[in-house]
């Protein structure tokens, strides 16, 4: 065999593990490793994704000196709480494939109200959300 696996779009067991330990999100993470950008105190908001997601980005930016405050799009939270959460919040991040049309309008309204910035992400994921913190290291 060529010792591929199956191409269904995801990364795979193997892809995830190396994603893992190029961001370093292991347990037990060294301290020496290189932080691609230390958010330096910086909190954002991310409204939409999955829970399970929201805890690696809630270590994820906690590892990175920020602090992340999430808001599940008006699943279960009310929605009329995202305008506190956006003015806590330097900048807030939505993944488009994972958030209502309502949570959306109230963000980019909250932001623009409150001259925030709002980054809607492609897919409800880590790296989507890594990429986006790395293109946007002036936090």
């Amino acid at each position: 065999g060529s010792g591929r696996g199956p191409l269904d779009g995801t990364l795979g067991e193997n892809g995830i593990k190396a994603l893992e330990a190029e961001l370093s999100i292991g347990e037990e993470g060294d301290p020496t490793a290189r932080v691609e950008s230390d958010l330096k105190g910086v909190t954002v908001l991310y409204v939409g994704g999955r829970p399970g997601l929201i805890d690696q980005l809630k270590k994820i930016v906690t590892k990175r000196g920020g602090t992340l405050l999430s808001h599940d799009g008006g699943i279960e939270e009310n929605l009329a709480a995202l305008p506190g959460l956006v003015s806590q919040a330097a900048v807030a991040f939505f993944p488009i494939d994972c958030v209502s049309h309502s949570a959306v309008g109230q963000i980019k309204k909250s932001c623009r109200d409150g001259h925030k910035s709002f980054i809607p992400l492609r897919t409800a994921s880590v790296a989507s959300f890594m990429a986006a913190i790395g293109n946007h290291a002036q936090l």
